[in-house]
Order: structure tokens, then C-alpha cells, then sequence
């Protein structure tokens, strides 16, 4: 029987299609084929239960059971989304039928129930996960959730109201409320957590273009007395972006209508899914957003959130929240104080009008969304839900010092202490309050604050006094001192427009008591108990407090900008002049430099080992530099040393010629290793992640003035103009002079500068670095004529029969001493015989040059290797065993000459440590337990320079 076949006799028999299983508690309803259905269907339902609604629903049943046939039929993505819609609308028609009226009749709820149970499997196909953005673009799709979204959000605002009003409600329809809202909660949050979704990174790739217009739709078009437009759509458009903000907060208020439904957060909500569903693309939200969730969702949650379930609940959805604000505020606050104009995210782009109301429209937002956040810091600081810590009586010292701070860090007795005490705020600063600039948010943040300082008081944490102390008291103070010209009063006086200054007598007031008991905790709390002063010297010690840190702050004001510090930067309120560092940035200073000093600890060692695997170990562990930390490839360096120096300084092994150039080898592989530091110079650069933003331009300025101070930047240009050198004299082109010159020893750098460099384009190169290049670059010189004389002495013992038959017996007697046997450790090299043949061989080939006696060894090796090539040509084998080789080491003499280039001066060292010899450490710094985590968490910028 083919699928056409068998769908028809589905479509026969409807009856019989087991769609909706009862569970047995009434949550949705089976039907089945037999005698005693319509007797099994009226005991699951009630008498009222009348044939006409049965007969409806009856149909309702079948119309849903035939979609779900029809959906297992391979369809086109068109016709897919065709049924979908068909069987949404089936569903919700049916829904929104029985909801008018008198909806709580047990017959309508039944509908109703079975209706979302539908809604609900409708939404969790795959098919509706995959084409939910294509269909939030029919009208008629929207309209049907946002009426069902709006049924129960007015319901759920009835009872509410009835229940202010200590009126009787109905129990019996406010259950069956309950248990329908229990129903439409996974839809709300399964719609949510896709709204939330289209302001991801890379959902417009996705989404079709009615959405991703949609997404800039904004109500507010006239703002303040100006005329703001965005970029004109199509009707169907602004239709969708206006359903998109409506189903939002619909949605979002019928969760928070929820939060005082007796037993919602232990039975009717769940924790996982809400916080999945408004937290898991929260960073991506606007402020206009998560204003509305804050208003919404969350301060409803914190009123009436159990204590018991605050970890669970609150701490989980506060956490992710907060971090959020915290970052969204700092940059947006830190943005308009010091740039003057807020910086705040948001979707809809395409505004049209003059720039300055555009300016107004990110201020109304900033605004807005500071306040919706005081608001939720003042009702987390409400009496109700901090009742340990307001028993206790500031006033009263003995009270304070009896508080425990177990009580404290409960959330049954202090929701403030138990959220700043457990991590909540991460980045705590005066931007979430908005530096109190706004009278509105002002108010109802101050709550907050004062607790935040009794909290101080009561647990004396050091963390929470120093915010206090350097941070609160001094935007007081700033925001208190109308007079003085800095960015809050300049701010307040910008945005006086947008702000209700009705309460401003108000807001003054509870910031100057909140000033007072910031002081009296954070400044006077030590002095006071030795000092024993009574209330009356209290309060005079803080007025003249105040009124003098406000004579500091105008005469700070009238300070002038220090030489060379960027006017556009400038601003007196973070202190800083060329020989005085005061306040914050002088705090942060000392334990930043100790730090870098700190992470800034190395090993100084160097081995240097036979084989390549403990040379990789060697160089990977015991040179002076960390590998891996400066990202040196540890590998290409040690097969560069293996492939290349040894081929060249030593192409035919023997424990004598290793034996004889270890120094040599030893200081190539040293060179080589520390020329890859050279490389990896370390600019003393402030990270901006070091400082807040308002000390950045302070903190480069200061590092830039020590550079200067000790010639960081012409060491710089020095060692660039060194390294131009270099790559000159690796050409080779200035070799005969530098061995001419090399033998005048002390006039050799005199004469050859005023030969080659005087006017030349390194002519300002210092002498020293002139002179440590012409050394190193002599010892090469020498040795490319040694090598070129050992060739030709090889190469004429090649011509010469008498001398090879003595030779030829030479070999023969080293060959019987074992000599050319180099892998047996048992044989002593040092023995007399073996000496007395080497030396044989060197008055019989090298008599009148003074090779080191590991070249003469060499030399027996490579004739030896010459020797045993019997079927080849004399002249072939010494082509093939000297001359390629030496002719291989004068072409990469320019490589390896640049690649193992390093200098041990004052100019190279201030580039390599510009910490250590900038700054002198104190006390030494203790080294690290794990140095390359250390390292990697350094501050320090680590660059390589061209």
C-alpha cells in the first residue's frame, strides 16, 4: 500500500486517530471509536459540557488530527509553510472563540486547555523552528499570538487589581487562570528566546529582509519637540516592527504578572527555562530592550521572589543582568562625560534628522535606561528586603559592631550585602549609578548607595571601603559643588531638558546624607574611636572636610596642561603634571609597575646538547628566554641549528671536532637563540585594559615621558639603523676592507668609518654598535678565507701521488686505532698514537696555516670520505665532499649571518628589558610558581618590531 493510499484511508477514518492522549489529569483528551465514547468523554469533561460545544470541538479535533496527516506528506518549503500557517490559525481561531465571553465556563476551559496543549506540539516541530522567521511575516500569524498574548496578560492584570483591592475574587476562575497560564508559559518563552534572537551577531544573514527592516522600527518618532523618522518602510514592515515590540513587552509583563501568583516561583515558573529564555542573548539587546525587561520581568521578581529560592532565581538572572549594565554604563556614561555624546547600542540605523536630535534621541535612552536600572538597585535596597541591616543604627557604634556578617551575606536578611558580597557586581563603578547625574535615577539609587555603605561598615571589607572612599566621596563632592567646571556638572546642565528638576531639592539632600555617611565610615572611622569625638565635633569635622575637598577641587581646576600632554586629552580631573602624580592614577601606579616587574622575572641559563632531541628540550627550557612566551618556534630554531650551523661549522662529524669548537657551537647556538629575542623587542606600552579609561591618556603620557627621559626612542631608532647595517655588510660587498682594516686592531673602526661610513646613510650609528657589527662581522671574514685555504690545500694534496700514498698509509694506521669508528664511546680520542697521527696529518696537509686542530681533523675526515669513493673520480668526490659544502656556506653566510645577529649593549638592552632598566624595582618581585601563565597574563604588550 503506497502514502497516497494509506492517507486516504486516514482521512476515512479521523475518528480513529489517537492525536491528544489523555494523560489522566485532565491536561488534554482522547478520542477513540467506540460504544461508550460519548459516556468516557462526559465523565473526563463536566455535565454543563452541552452537545453543541461538544459537537465543536468534536470538529476541532478532527480538522487538527487531518493537518497532521496532511504534514507527513512530502511537501515543497512553500507548501510546508501553507499548512503550518493553516493549522496555527486552526488552533488559535479556536482558541480566541472560546475565549470571549464567559471563558471560564468548565466547557470553554476545556477548549482552551486542549487549544494550547496544540499550540504548544504546533511549536515544537521541526518544521516550525526552521520556518518561524518566514512566518512572523504573515499578519494574520501575528495577530493570532498577540491576541492570545493580550487575553491573558488583561486577566492576569484583572485579578490583580481585584486582589489590591482586597476584593472577593471567583477561586474557581482564577485556578482555572492559573492552570492555563501554566500552559501558555513555554509558548511566551519559546517566542521570546527567537525575538531575542534576531539582534545576535549574524542574524540578519539569516533573516528575510521584511525582519531585519522591522528590527529598526521605533514608536517614538517625535521626541522632545522634534520630529526624529527612520527611513520609510512599507506598511507591512512597521506593521511587523510594532508587533515585534508589542509581543516583546506582552510578553514580558505576563511573565512579571506572574511573579505574585502564590507558589509561581516553586511550581508554575521554571528557573532554567526563563533565564534561557531572557538572558541567553541578552548582550545583544538595546537599552530600549532590556529597559523593558528590567521594568517588566525582573522587578517584579525581586518583590516577590521567595528568600529561600533567591540563589536559585535571583542571583542566577541578577549575575548575567548586572554584568551587562555594568559594561553598557561604563561605556556609555564614560563616552558622554568625556565626549559628549552617549554611546549606546541600538538596532534602528537609519535615522533621519539634524545630528544634534539624533544626539538627544541617545540620551533620552541612556537616561532611561540608567533610571530603570536605579530603579532596580533601589528596590533591591527596600526595607522589606534588608531588614538585618536596617535594624542596625548607624549612629550607634556599639550596634554596628555587634552586626554579624553572617547576617549580612544572607538573603534573608540582606538582600544588598548578600549581592555585593557574593560577586554580583563585577565592575562596580559610578557609571551604574550614572554619576548621579539624573534626578530621577538619582532618588532612587541613593537607597541603594546607603546601604552599599552600611554594608561597608558593618562586614569592614576592604574591597567595598576603597570603592567608597575613592570613587563615591569624590563624584559627591564633584556632583554637590555646582560651581565647579567638570564633566557631571556639564553633563547635568546638557541634559537639564530630558530631567524632571522638580525633585532636584530632594535629590541634593539625600546625596549630601549619603556624603556624610560615606565619610563618617570610610574617612573619620579609625580617627574617631582614638579621637573620641562626640556627635557635634562629628558633624563639624565633616563640613570642613567638605568644604575644603571642594577649595581642592577649584583649585585643581584652575591647573594648566603639562608640556607635551595632548590638549585634546586633557582635563585636570585626574591630576597628573610632570613631576607629580596625586590621586588615582598615582594609586594605581606603583602596584602596576611591581606587576609588570613581577610577570617580567626570567631564567638565565644555556646548555648546549649533541642530539636534536635535548637540544629542542634545551632551547625550549633552559635559554635565557621563554620559547613559547615570546612565540619563538622553538623547532625551526633548533633544525636551523642542526641543518644549517653544524652543516657548515662542522660537516663531517667526529667527537674531536665537537669536542674542539663546543665553545664555538656553544656561542652560535647562544646567538642564535637570543637574536630570536632581539627580535621579539618589548615596547613599554600601557595596555588599555590597565587603567580606566579616564586615566588612559595620563598613563601613556607618563610611560611616554619616561621613555624619553632615558632614550628609549633613540635607542630604538639605533638599533632599526643597526639592523640596516647589517643586512649592508651580510652582502659581502665591504669584506675585503673589513679584513684589511681588522688587522690595524685599535684604528680599525676609526679608519673604516672614515672610509665607508662618514657620509654615508648610517653615519649616525653609534661607534659602539659600528663596532660590535665590524667585529663579529671580521670573525666571519676570517673564517670564509680559512675555509677557502683549507679547500685549497685539500684540494692540492689531490694532485699529488707521493703525497697521497702517504696519506693513503696515514688512514690506514688512524683506521686501525679506531679513529674513524665515531660512535664507540669506549675510545680514548686523547691517547698518544691517535695525537701523533693528527698531527702527521697536519704537517703532511695544512704545514704552514695555523688551523685550530678540529679543522685539521676535519680534514682527515673529509679525506677519508674522498678515499672510499673508489668508483668515482678523484676530482667528483672532492666537488661532492668540500666544494659543495663550502660553496653551501658562503651562499647562506647572509642568512645565518642576520639570523644569529646579537648585541649585548646599552641601546639593544633598554629594547629587550625597557622595564628593568626604566624603572627600578623597589622590592624584587617573587617569581612566579607558573611562569608562562604569569606571562601570558601580563599586561605588558608583547610585539615584534621590523
Amino acid at each position: 500500500m503506497d502514502a497516497a493510499a494509506t492517507t486516504e484511508l486516514e482521512l476515512q477514518s479521523p475518528m480513529e486517530i489517537h492525536t491528544f492522549e489523555c494523560d489522566g489529569d485532565g491536561g488534554s483528551y482522547g478520542i477513540r471509536q467506540n460504544d461508550n465514547s460519548d459516556a468516557d468523554y462526559s465523565e473526563k469533561s463536566n455535565e454543563a459540557f452541552d452537545k453543541r460545544k461538544r459537537m465543536e470541538f468534536l470538529r476541532f479535533m478532527v480538522e487538527a488530527a487531518v493537518l497532521a496527516v496532511v504534514m507527513k506528506r512530502c511537501l515543497s518549503p512553500k507548501q510546508v509553510i501553507g499548512e503550518l500557517l493553516k493549522q496555527h490559525a486552526a488552533v488559535s481561531k479556536r482558541f480566541l472563540s472560546a475565549a470571549t465571553g464567559q471563558w471560564f465556563e468548565t466547557a470553554n476551559i476545556d477548549v482552551l486547555a486542549s487549544a494550547l496543549n496544540s499550540l504548544n506540539d504546533i511549536w515544537t516541530q521541526p518544521d516550525w523552528e526552521a520556518f518561524l522567521e518566514i512566518l512572523c511575516c504573515y499578519g494574520e500569524f501575528r495577530m493570532d499570538l498577540l491576541n492570545i498574548f493580550k487575553f491573558f496578560e488583561e486577566e492576569l492584570k484583572t485579578r490583580r487589581e481585584e486582589t489590591n483591592k482586597i476584593c472577593q475574587t471567583d477561586q474557581t476562575s482564577y485556578s482555572a487562570l492559573i492552570s492555563l497560564v501554566q500552559l501558555i508559559i513555554p509558548l511566551v518563552l519559546k517566542l521570546l528566546r527567537f525575538i531575542h534572537a534576531l539582534w545576535s551577531d549574524g542574524a540578519d544573514y539569516r533573516l528575510p529582509e521584511e525582519l531585519k527592516e522591522a528590527k529598526s522600527y521605533y514608536q517614538n518618532f517625535y521626541l522632545l519637540g522634534e520630529t526624529l523618522e527612520l527611513r520609510k518602510h512599507d506598511v507591512e514592515v512597521n506593521e511587523l516592527g510594532r508587533w515585534m515590540q508589542l509581543i516583546r513587552e506582552s510578553g514580558y509583563n505576563l511573565l512579571g504578572l506572574c511573579a505574585p501568583i502564590n507558589g509561581a516561583f516553586s511550581e508554575l515558573l521554571d528557573s532554567l527555562s526563563i533565564y534561557d529564555a531572557i538572558m541567553k542573548n541578552l548582550r545583544s539587546m538595546e537599552f530600549r530592550h532590556v529597559t523593558k525587561l528590567i521594568d517588566l520581568i525582573i522587578l517584579p521578581f525581586v518583590k516577590h521572589c521567595p528568600r529561600k529560592l533567591w540563589h536559585e532565581w535571583m542571583l542566577k538572572l541578577l549575575l548575567p543582568l548586572f554584568s551587562y549594565c555594568e559594561d553598557m554604563l561604563y561605556y556609555s556614561w564614560f563616552s558622554l562625560l568625556n565626549n559628549g555624546r552617549a554611546n549606546v547600542p541600538y538596532y534602528f540605523g537609519h535615522l533621519c534628522g539634524p545630528e544634534e536630535t539624533i544626539k538627544k534621541l541617545e540620551d533620552y535612552l541612556l537616561l532611561d535606561f540608567t533610571r530603570k536600572v536605579s530603579k532596580l538597585l533601589g528596590a533591591l535596597a527596600s526595607p522589606e528586603l534588608n531588614t538585618g541591616i536596617f535594624q542596625v543604627d548607624l549612629h550607634s557604634p556599639s550596634d554596628m559592631i555587634s552586626a554579624s556578617c553572617d547576617l549580612i551575606c544572607s538573603p534573608s536578611s540582606c538582600i544588598v550585602g548578600y549581592l555585593l558580597l557574593n560577586g554580583c557586581f563585577g565592575r562596580l563603578s559610578m557609571n551604574l549609578f550614572g554619576w548621579w547625574v539624573d534626578v530621577e535615577a538619582t532618588i532612587a539609587v541613593v537607597p541603594f548607595c546607603s546601604a552599599l555603605v552600611q554594608v561597608i561598615d558593618a562586614t569592614n571589607n576592604e574591597k567595598l571601603r576603597q570603592f567608597a572612599k575613592d570613587d563615591i566621596l569624590p563624584a559627591l563632592i564633584r556632583r554637590l559643588h555646582d560651581d565647579l567646571p567638570c564633566a557631571i556638572q556639564r553633563t547635568i546642565k546638557k541634559l537639564s531638558y530630558q530631567m524632571n528638576l522638580t525633585n532636584n531639592n530632594k535629590a541634593r539632600t539625600d546625596l549630601m546624607i549619603l556624603c556624610q555617611k560615606a565619610y563618617r565610615v570610610c574617612v573619620q572611622s579609625q580617627d574617631l574611636e582614638s579621637e573620641n569625638l562626640d556627635n557635634a565635633n562629628t558633624t563639624y569635622g565633616f563640613e570642613n572636610w567638605f568644604e575644603k575637598q571642594k577649595a581642592d577641587l577649584s583649585v585643581k581646576a584652575a591647573w594648566t596642561r603639562p608640556d607635551e600632554f595632548p590638549s585634546s586629552t586633557w582635563t585636570w580631573e585626574v591630576p597628573e603634571c610632570p613631576n607629580q602624580f596625586e590621586e588615582e592614577f598615582q594609586r594605581h601606579l606603583d602596584t602596576y609597575i611591581d606587576l609588570l616587574h613581577e610577570v617580567d622575572a626570567m631564567d638565565d641559563c644555556l646548555e648546549v646538547s649533541n642530539t636534536w632531541g635535548t637540544a629542542m628540550l634545551c632551547l625550549k627550557e633552559n635559554f635565557h628566554i621563554n620559547l613559547d612566551h615570546y612565540e619563538i618556534d622553538a623547532e625551526y630554531a633548533v633544525d636551523m641549528f642542526f641543518d644549517s650551523i653544524l652543516l657548515f661549522w662542522e660537516p663531517q662529524f667526529h667527537p674531536l671536532i665537537r669536542e674542539g669548537q663546543m665553545d664555538t657551537l656553544s656561542n652560535i647556538a647562544r646567538r642564535l637563540v637570543l637574536a630570536e629575542d632581539s627580535k621579539c623587542y618589548k615596547p613599554l606600552e600601557v595596555d588599555p585594559n590597565d587603567f580606566v579609561e579616564h586615566l588612559w591618556p595620563y598613563a601613556h603620557f607618563y610611560f611616554y615621558r619616561k621613555r624619553k627621559e632615558c632614550g628609549y626612542f633613540t635607542a630604538r631608532e639605533q638599533v632599526k639603523v643597526h639592523k640596516k647595517f647589517d643586512a649592508h655588510l651580510s652582502s659581502g660587498v665591504l669584506d675585503a676592507d673589513i679584513y684589511k682594516f681588522s688587522l690595524l686592531k685599535d684604528d680599525f673602526v676609526k679608519k673604516f668609518v672614515a672610509k665607508h661610513i662618514a657620509r654615508s646613510e648610517f653615519a649616525g650609528l653609534s661607534p659602539k654598535l659600528l663596532k660590535l657589527s665590524l667585529e663579529g662581522r671580521a670573525q666571519i671574514v676570517r673564517r670564509k678565507r680559512q675555509i677557502d685555504t683549507y679547500c685549497k690545500c685539500l684540494k692540492h694534496v689531490m694532485t699529488d701521488e707521493k703525497v697521497k700514498d702517504h696519506l693513503k698509509s696515514l688512514m690506514s694506521k688512524l683506521e686501525s686505532e679506531d679513529f674513524f669508528d665515531v660512535s664507540n664511546n669506549s675510545i680514548d680520542w686523547g691517547k698518544r698514537s691517535i695525537q701523533k697521527l693528527i698531527d702527521d696529518f697536519k704537517e703532511i696537509v695544512f704545514r704552514v696555516h695555523a688551523f685550530p686542530r678540529y679543522l685539521v681533523i676535519q680534514g682527515i675526515m673529509d679525506y677519508w670520505e674522498i678515499s672510499r669513493r673508489v668508483c668515482v673520480p678523484l676530482e667528483d668526490s672532492f666537488k661532492e665532499v668540500v666544494e659543495v659544502v663550502s660553496h653551501r656556506w658562503r651562499e647562506d653566510l647572509q642568512q645565518i649571518w642576520m639570523d644569529t645577529r646579537y648585541y649585548d649593549d646599552s641601546y639593544n638592552d633598554l629594547l629587550r628589558q625597557p622595564l628593568n632598566k626604566i624603572f627600578t624595582q623597589k622590592v624584587k618581585a617573587p617569581m612566579p610558581t607558573n611562569r608562562r601563565s604569569s606571562k601570558r597574563s601580563s599586561r605588558l604588550r608583547l610585539k615584534r618590531q621590523n
